[in-house]
């Protein structure tokens, strides 16, 4: 039995390429024009690409993903909601942050945040919410170490 490779790909499979190759592009806060100028791959070919008008090569793949810092595979694997999440530049931006924080620390934002949640109305409108102190970030490199028990 051999294999018909004359339909592939197919439209859909353009389609969600050149899909996929936008929201990494834009999860990045990439225009096309700089997204041509760390791909080599003109503006026009990559619009016409990311709508799905064009089937680009292995070649320009290649170079796309390079300029987007990805795996080829990430054009053909459909993106997940907490991938999404992942590269929201949002996000980006609170990873180092996020990287100093112990269990407490976590322990007290999640607590802070389930508060924020429980005092936004039904109409998406802030109520008026206690004053809350934030204990200062001590990264962990800096923090006191416990003394040690029965040590002398």
């Amino acid at each position: 039995m051999t294999a018909n490779y004359s339909k592939w790909p197919n439209r859909e499979t353009v389609e969600n390429i050149g899909h996929r190759i936008r929201q990494l592009r834009e999860s990045r806060g990439m225009t096309q024009s700089q997204l041509q100028a760390r791909s080599r791959v003109s503006r026009s070919y990559l619009s016409r690409i990311e709508s799905g008008q064009m089937t680009p090569s292995l070649g320009t793949l290649e170079k796309i993903s390079e300029a987007l810092g990805v795996g080829l595979n990430r054009f053909f694997i459909p993106e997940s909601n907490g991938e999404a999440l992942l590269e929201d530049p949002f996000i980006q931006g609170l990873r180092p942050f996020l990287r100093q924080l112990d269990w407490e620390q976590w322990q007290g934002i999640l607590k802070r945040l389930q508060a924020i949640s429980d005092h936004v109305s039904t109409s998406g409108q802030m109520r008026t919410m206690p004053p809350v102190t934030p204990k200062p970030l001590v990264p962990l490199a800096r923090r006191p170490q416990p003394a040690m028990m029965g040590r002398r």
